[in-house]
């Protein structure tokens, strides 16, 4: 979600359009992009123009925060059966494991707080050939809903009529947004 809204940078997306993107409902997406918002990651608008977009500058915010803003549980999780006590194994082997599992993650974190946003989306884009952005219903000009000026969105938006085969949450037509090799990144 936050590579799609670092994508529409200037820009602000509604909850369906990043719904459609990942692929889940716009009830979880919202339910993550308020913990998202808590974390002061992005911002949100509510009532008729309501929408998100990133609050910051995608090479400033790191997955370790995100991560974090999220509450994601821990990468590797130690089992809560019951001890078998005639089995000297199960008897110790959280404990054995407890350490292991605490490095690990803490090695993740590392790596985490080393990437930003801004790199997920340098691998996301084709560098070689010219991204296809089509405009949708779900992608609003941040300024329309701020009346503040914004920073020039990173994607090169190419205004198109309305595809009636597209339909948003709300039961109007839209658009897709495609790169080149016909991949939908986002649709409203």
């Amino acid at each position: 979600m936050m590579a799609g809204l670092a994508y529409h940078q200037g820009h602000a997306c509604v909850s369906s359009v990043l719904a459609e993107s990942v692929n889940t409902s716009p009830a979880f997406v919202r339910r993550i992009l308020a913990k998202l918002s808590r974390a002061g990651l992005i911002e949100t608008a509510t009532g008729k123009k309501g929408a998100c977009w990133m609050s910051r500058d995608p090479k400033s915010v790191s997955l370790l925060e995100i991560y974090h803003a999220v509450d994601a549980p821990k990468a590797f999780a130690i089992h809560t059966y019951p001890e078998q006590p005639m089995c000297q194994v199960s008897c110790n082997i959280k404990i054995a494991m407890e350490d292991i599992l605490d490095k690990t993650q803490a090695s993740m974190e590392e790596r985490l707080a080393q990437f930003t946003v801004a790199d997920v989306l340098a691998d996301c884009e084709c560098p070689d050939s010219e991204a296809v952005t089509v405009t949708c219903d779900g992608v609003i000009p941040l300024e329309a809903i701020t009346g503040k000026a914004s920073p020039k969105s990173k994607a090169k938006v190419k205004a198109t009529a309305p595809t009636p085969s597209v339909l948003s949450a709300g039961g109007s037509t839209g658009t897709k947004a495609v790169k080149p090799d016909k991949r939908v990144i986002a649709s409203g």
